[in-house]
């Protein structure tokens, strides 16, 4: 194990953690960071040659602090780690990255090309990568940690918010007890709105952060288990001297490696706070269960490469083609719901192990979805949701998209979809 040096609130301090070896060859060979940079773009990329431009893109155009002109390329980096395991064919990523770099001459565009030995990959060991090569630069660098960001992304967004990057800084650099911010992500509303099933479950998101955010509840909006159930996923920039102070991302998690590092931030003291940066994501993570018929787990299919290649760059329209049979919620498809209820049931409880109120919560959440007592059942040791009918929410459904609310409902999702760019 190698002991690294993190610039902390006290000062330097040694943290015990692993720096990966791929890590340290990676941050030799790039170029020096530049003593102005704030923000590192961490952007690892597995098979992804169809959402290269669209990522990349998004992040190139981001606007200054006067949303006039483009940000000052000095301020911020992009870092892309191409990553595949033995035994698995390469295919364009790499070369669509460089061609991106080609074409934004200007924008800092870093990137690695690593082959795990089988059993060895991952993206959990990716973004490891990925964050161990932006703080060792950062600290080669003699930047303070405490005024430096990584934001946590994905390659298979198709837009990005322009202004992503300047509310970061603008959030982080105004509040210096706040340790991380999270955005927004979307999927296409003429995908949700077609779908029961995906329609519900978004709904459902909104409706359950809702209420852990409301301080009638908690007491307080920034509640480390409300964040923790939220702070997930590809559009979450951290400050660098609070992540150095946990064991960073693991290595050894092929998914859900986001739940773990948010739940590793919350346990921090500072606050994390959402800001109104929007990223659209692809429709693939959604329809992967679909397609493979697998229910088990919510990234059933990943790792499967003939599954994977199937949905890499899947459309809005190929998707309604490929998942007629779930447009309309019925008892031969009632399972799917459940299975995504059971995440959030899941997500909501591991947050707060014990509490009791968040099955209030919870249930409060299924009431305003539209399900009356005795439509279900909760088993809280199983984290499992048995829905016993569906006359209610079908009869809710079928309300609410004839009424006032789902058209604004639209208008919002189109405008953060318009405003991602």
């Amino acid at each position: 194990m190698r002991a690294f040096l993190s610039e902390t609130g006290q000062g330097l301090e040694m943290q015990e953690k692993t720096i990966d070896p791929e890590a340290e060859n990676l941050a030799y060979c790039l170029p020096a960071m530049d003593r102005l940079c704030r923000v590192s773009v961490l952007i690892p990329a597995f098979l992804e040659e169809d959402n290269v431009e669209d990522c990349l893109g998004g992040y190139a155009r981001q606007l200054s602090f006067d949303g006039k002109s483009f940000l000052d390329p000095q301020l911020w980096e992009i870092l892309v780690l191409v990553n595949r395991e033995e035994g698995i064919q390469p295919d364009a990523t790499f070369e669509r990255v460089m061609k991106m770099k080609e074409l934004y001459p200007n924008i800092r565009i870093h990137v690695g090309d690593v082959v795990f030995s089988a059993g060895e990959g991952g993206v959990g060991r990716a973004r490891k990568i990925l964050a161990d090569v932006a703080q060792l630069r950062a600290a080669k660098a003699g930047i303070d940690f405490r005024k430096f960001f990584i934001q946590g992304t994905d390659m298979d967004l198709k837009r990005v918010d322009a202004t992503l990057i300047v509310r970061l800084m603008q959030r982080m650099e105004r509040d210096v007890n706040l340790v991380a911010v999270a955005g927004e992500r979307v999927f296409d509303p003429g995908l949700v709105g077609e779908i029961d099933i995906l329609f519900l479950v978004t709904r459902a998101k909104t409706l359950l952060k809702r209420i852990l955010l409301d301080s009638r509840y908690l007491g307080n909006g920034l509640d480390s288990s409300c964040n923790f159930t939220f702070l997930n996923g590809p559009n979450v920039g951290m400050r660098l001297s609070s992540y150095a102070q946990t064991t960073g991302y693991n290595p050894r998690l092929r998914c859900d490696e986001d739940s773990d590092i948010s739940r590793k931030m919350c346990r921090l003291d500072g606050g994390i706070e959402r800001i109104q940066s929007v990223v659209v994501r692809s429709a693939r993570r959604m329809v992967l269960p679909f397609l493979s018929g697998d229910f088990g787990s919510e990234y059933s299919g990943f790792g499967d490469i003939s599954v994977e290649r199937e949905v890499r760059d899947i459309s809005t329209n190929d998707v309604l083609a490929k998942l007629g049979a779930f447009r309309n919620l019925d008892d031969s498809n009632i399972h799917v719901l459940e299975f995504y209820l059971n995440i959030l049931f899941e997500k909501c409880f591991r947050s707060a192990p014990g509490d009791k109120t968040l099955m209030h919560f919870f249930k409060k959440m299924l009431g305003d979805l539209g399900f009356c007592h005795g439509d279900y059942v909760l088993d809280i040791h199983e984290f499992k949701i048995k829905i016993l009918s569906l006359k209610n929410i079908r009869s809710a459904l079928r309300d609410y998209r004839h009424g006032q609310f789902y058209e604004k409902w639209l208008a919002s999702q189109r405008m953060a979809m318009e405003n991602a760019y």
